[in-house]
């Protein structure tokens, strides 16, 4: 399936956080106020009550954020999904509480995420971001590897040519400020060598780098959309070496 990207029409209106017809121009301040009440009132009631709010100022700027990135984010990865709606690019406010222990129904933070390939999102590589009442956190990877992805994982890990790439991708996001997420096991697999450089990122079932860090004022302005590129140019080896090794 091709990548979909959808740009979105801007409007002129009295609201300068809106995207306009120049670009987008920053999320509303008051987004910081509605998340952290929103986080002291989870609850249906308070949220219908505030709808409104939500919808102009978190859902209508999300729409307007994605549309704007997208050019962006098609010239630093070819090929990613971008698509400013709903359960596309933007991730619903509503949590899914069936099995959780944790029965608030609402998320307290604005999750968008930017994927590659046919499969759904949340089971692609893809890059991904979160916008909180106080903190902005980017990441990019792969949270779980199916049985063949990991087989795959392992073994464009274990080659000279390609695990070396992955090792200074790693390092270089490392170094940079991110973490790394996915370690998952304990024991080298079977077969593999405890002295091979890449043995630490054989323990993961699951590679993803991110970093968490103050909310920067730069979200409320134009200049949102290149902070966050910047970002995500950082992560793009990482991201593109896991598209490659995974790819069926």
């Amino acid at each position: 399936m091709p990548p979909t990207t959808y740009l979105g029409d801007s409007s002129d209106g009295g609201d300068t956080s809106m995207a306009t017809s120049t670009g987008f121009s920053g999320f509303s301040t008051e987004l910081r106020d509605f998340l952290s009440e929103l986080a002291a009132n989870n609850n249906k009631a308070w949220f219908d009550n505030h709808h409104e709010t939500y919808r102009r100022i978190c859902l209508e700027a999300s729409k307007d954020f994605v549309s704007a990135l997208a050019p962006v984010m098609n010239k630093i990865a070819p090929g990613i999904r971008v698509e400013p709606v709903v359960n596309g690019s933007i991730k619903r406010i509503n949590r899914d509480i069936r099995f959780s222990p944790d029965k608030t129904p609402y998320r307290t933070a604005l999750n968008f995420i930017f994927w590659e390939g046919a499969g759904k999102p949340k089971t692609s590589t893809a890059f991904h971001l979160r916008l909180g009442s106080s903190e902005l956190g980017l990441a990019a990877g792969h949270y779980k590897f199916e049985p063949t992805q990991l087989s795959a994982y392992r073994d464009a890990a274990t080659a000279a040519k390609s695990g070396g790439k992955l090792r200074r991708a790693v390092d270089d996001l490392v170094a940079a400020g991110f973490e790394l997420h996915g370690q998952h096991y304990k024991r080298l697999p079977k077969g593999f060598d405890s002295d091979h450089a890449n043995a630490d990122l054989l323990l993961h079932n699951g590679l993803v780098a991110g970093r968490e860090e103050a909310l920067p004022e730069a979200m409320f302005g134009p200049d949102a959309i290149s902070f966050c590129a910047e970002r995500f140019r950082q992560l793009r080896p990482l991201q593109s070496w896991l598209v490659a090794a995974l790819k069926p």
